[in-house]
């Protein structure tokens, strides 16, 4: 259970509203979220408590996911990348920890590597380091979007008990998924993210032993596609990486949320 003060908050960017989570006080931490339109922000939840004890947690819908905006042709990488710097301009952060999950920790890896003077430390979790093909991405259709029920179910698990208001969370991802045209530009982000080319050029693996920052490695014993790729990812660090494996799956935030918030901590204090 959330005990800590959470607020949704809106502020306006280039392309529309983007809503964003912010609990606590201290240094800037910005949480990256999934790929799936019922994921989001509200995934992080559960580790909001340990997080929001030392930092001040920044969680955004990031462009194209709901509730927030979407717009035309939107070409998943660089533009998450350049989403997420004009998200920091608007804040007024000039620096800050970021830490993503599974597409989150893509993203997260890419930004510390294309803007490494606008993060201090970064953890790149259960991710597809080598960029292997994803043909359910490749293929997506607006038909393949999630439906209603299942969003409701969705947000109800990562929801109730963390002292927001589960039904008002709900309709206002439906209300957004269901604006004429969003369905349709999430399945672009979904198709260009998932074009081979796309994913090869952008593979995190190519970048990781040239960071020019502090980062960790975060992988879950129970996540058969990163552990596969351990090795690999282990030969690729500079001298300042960890790699560090826990007792989790690819989803640690959601399927072991204290022990996901509770890495994180200890490794951004370290």
């Amino acid at each position: 259970m959330t005990t800590v003060a959470v607020t949704h908050k809106t502020i306006r960017l280039k392309h529309g509203n983007t809503r964003y989570i912010e609990a606590g006080t201290g240094h800037p931490l910005v949480l990256l979220h999934i790929s799936s339109i019922e994921g989001g922000a509200d995934d992080y939840l559960a580790s909001l408590d340990v997080l929001s004890s030392e930092f001040r947690v920044i969680v955004p819908d990031l462009l194209g996911w709901p509730p927030s905006d979407t717009q035309e042709n939107i070409d998943a990488f660089p533009f998450l990348v350049d989403f997420l710097r004009e998200f920091q301009d608007a804040l007024g952060l000039k620096t800050w920890h970021v830490c993503g999950v599974s597409m989150g920790g893509w993203i997260a890896g890419l930004f510390a590597y294309e803007s490494p003077d606008r993060c201090d430390k970064v953890i790149i979790g259960g991710h597809p380091f080598t960029g292997a093909p994803n043909r359910n991405m490749l293929s997506f259709t607006a038909e393949s979007v999630t439906s209603d029920d299942k969003v409701r179910e969705w947000i109800e698990n990562v929801s109730r008990g963390h002292g927001v208001d589960t039904e008002a969370l709900v309709q206002e991802k439906l209300a957004k998924i269901h604006e004429p045209g969003f369905a349709e530009s999430f399945a672009n982000v979904m198709r260009t993210m998932g074009a081979p080319a796309n994913r090869d050029h952008y593979a995190v693996i190519h970048r990781l032993p040239r960071m020019r920052l502090p980062y960790l490695v975060l992988i879950g014993e129970r996540d058969k596609a990163a552990m596969e790729l351990k090795d690999q990812i282990a030969a690729a660090l500079t001298d300042s990486a960890q790699l560090k494996v826990i007792a989790s799956g690819h989803r640690m935030h959601l399927e072991d949320p204290e022990l996901f918030a509770n890495t994180v901590k200890e490794y951004l204090n370290s």
